[in-house]
């Protein structure tokens, strides 16, 4: 009988330990990422600008504070060449910075040298500025996208965009694929591609929010 009370005060004790133990580790991670999205900067095209719908930056961004926290310069069409002039001081005053669709209208290009030197020098500055990074690699969205560019851009994000650089990348093109094929699981539900865009290149709110997730599992680690 005595064994047995012992056994069962052993075993509650260990059950509350570890309770203890993930709740103190949850509390961290949460103010981490507080601090990690205190100054965020959204840079990017018409899904980081949120056409349509609240983007997947400003999802996971709000998430921790509020809207007069954050900067949005991405806007519709832009191309990430466009973005050539940030420098080092202009992004250390953010926290992090977040490009779902830096690249995206630069893959249409026939030249790419001034993109490929402008992805070099973001994430160079980034780095120097020491200012975490996640950008988006490109999933082919548009009949007229030349997957020579598009496969170029993309290698070169997976190239230069490492988490020893704190820069992280949102793997867009696999979720496209998955999405196209399978389908996504989201919130308990099987999404297919049609189901998640309002016109085969914008968010409805259910993709911004499950990409906003990923955004933040990125930058837990």
């Amino acid at each position: 009988m005595v064994n047995k009370a012992a056994q069962l005060a052993l075993k509650f004790f260990v059950v509350i330990s570890f309770v203890a133990i993930s709740s103190g580790s949850e509390a961290r991670l949460e103010r981490r990422l507080q601090k990690i999205f205190r100054a965020p900067l959204i840079v990017g095209a018409s899904v980081s600008a949120g056409h349509g719908t609240a983007s997947p930056g400003d999802v996971a961004s709000l998430r921790f504070v509020g809207r007069a926290q954050i900067t949005n310069i991405a806007r519709d069409g832009a191309y990430g060449k466009e973005f050539a002039n940030v420098a080092v001081s202009d992004l250390s005053r953010y926290s992090v910075i977040i490009g779902v669709d830096f690249l995206f209208w630069d893959s249409t290009l026939s030249d790419l040298s001034e993109s490929q030197y402008v992805l070099h020098q973001f994430i160079r500055s980034a780095r120097r500025a020491g200012v975490p990074l996640v950008l988006g690699d490109i999933p082919k969205l548009l009949p007229f996208i030349q997957d020579v560019g598009r496969d170029r851009l993309n290698e070169q994000i997976h190239a230069e965009c490492l988490p020893k650089y704190h820069c992280r990348i949102l793997k867009l093109d696999q979720l496209h694929q998955i999405a196209e094929t399978g389908g996504l699981l989201i919130e308990g539900r099987l999404y297919h591609y049609g189901d998640l865009t309002a016109d085969g290149l914008h968010l409805k709110p259910i993709a911004s929010r499950h990409l906003a997730r990923k955004i933040i599992e990125l930058l837990e680690d």
